[in-house]
């Protein structure tokens, strides 16, 4: 069977979301047959769906039912309290070797619940690692598989066909690399905004005496900023290993004081080495970049 025929209905809960809207308009363009479902009466984006269907996948009606029992492929694009809570609704009505798709940016706990609840349904999980405006094109993309199959090999395809870099990990080596990838990175993020705001800053009256590297971090800060809570919040709180990450932030703050009270330029130096070392083979590549965007900002 084509991946085509595969993935050719695809229950989309979470249609009028701004990844759901996004995925849509993907699935569409491949030709398949979609059927949104949100709480909304009535379809964000009509154009992008086969059909649409008013309801709540945590308490699913009778055709929103139907509609899943017959699926080749449900995608979750749902908060993740949400999505949790669907689970139990969701997954009975699906047939054997239908793939069930989450975008939660925390893999470990629904993978284990996805898995033990039904063993015969393929699973997998995608993070997309950007926000929806930005577009699959040229992105990276996270994927965790705990029951691959063929619907998961086409799907897989397909994110990659959008022009997606994919990298397939496990539900804990997922949440682990987050941890440093998201929690960390939005942690020190938000702790930048806090020590401006402390500080009585003012971008208004300084902007012209910005650094580009400041200028940098104020675009990302600002991005974060006017984003929606809720998915920081997520990402900040659910993650396993969030609090290990904030303690390395934290201890990383830590070592600077330490050594810039000491006045020790030779452990200046050598902190700057560790960090060298994170950086690994990559150092000269994201020195480059570094120098691309302040061309830009």
């Amino acid at each position: 069977m084509s991946g085509e025929a595969l993935l050719a209905d695809v229950v989309l809960l979470g249609a009028n979301g701004a990844f759901g809207r996004t995925l849509a308009r993907l699935l569409q363009s491949e030709g398949l047959r979609v059927t949104g479902v949100d709480l909304a009466p009535e379809a964000a984006e009509p154009a992008s769906l086969t059909s649409y269907l008013s309801g709540d996948a945590t308490a699913p009606s009778a055709a929103v039912l139907g509609a899943l029992a017959g699926a080749g492929v449900v995608l979750a694009s749902l908060h993740e309290d949400v999505a949790l809570r669907a689970l139990g609704a969701v997954l009975p009505p699906l047939r054997p070797g239908a793939l069930f798709v989450d975008t939660l940016s925390i893999k470990s706990g629904i993978a284990a619940r996805v898995a033990a609840a039904r063993g015969d349904v393929e699973h997998l999980g995608l993070n997309p690692l950007f926000g929806p405006s930005v577009g699959f094109a040229g992105q990276n993309v996270a994927a965790v598989s705990s029951r691959r199959g063929p619907r998961t090999e086409a799907f897989l395809a397909l994110v990659e066909k959008w022009g997606s870099r994919v990298t397939v990990l496990s539900p804990e080596g997922h949440d682990r690399a987050m941890a440093a990838i998201q929690v960390a990175t939005h942690a020190a993020l938000v702790s930048f905004g806090a020590a401006l705001h402390g500080l009585g800053f003012q971008v208004d009256e300084l902007r012209h005496v910005t650094t580009p590297p400041h200028r940098l971090m104020l675009a990302a800060l600002a991005r974060l900023a006017t984003g929606n809570p809720e998915v920081y919040w997520e990402i900040q709180h659910s993650n396993p290993f969030a609090a290990e990450a904030r303690q390395a932030l934290q201890d990383g703050v830590g070592r600077v004081v330490d050594v810039t009270g000491s006045g020790d330029a030779e452990a200046w130096r050598g902190l700057l080495g560790d960090c060298r070392q994170a950086l690994g083979g990559q150092a000269e590549a994201f020195a480059a970049l570094c120098a691309e965007l302040f061309r830009k900002v």
